[in-house]
């Protein structure tokens, strides 16, 4: 099993990881199959974005910003 770590700079972020993944996997060897991420961070979250609209994970960031408050 392949681990990776990835740090954000900031309390909301989206981090496209699609690159870092295809790596991981290609360095597997397999061929088919199915790749599940783990994120075991309790706020943290993994999304699915087709990037057809780029301007969502900023929408989504602003929303966040917006209806939470940050203590850091």
């Amino acid at each position: 099993m392949e681990t990776t770590q990835v740090k954000t700079d900031r309390p909301t972020h989206f981090l496209d990881v699609t690159e870092m993944v295809r790596k991981l996997v290609a360095r597997s060897g397999i061929i088919t199959g199915i790749c599940y991420l783990c994120v075991p961070h309790t706020t943290a979250t993994a999304t699915i974005n087709e990037h057809y609209d780029p301007d969502v994970a900023a929408d989504v960031e602003s929303a966040l910003a917006e209806h939470l408050s940050w203590r850091v």
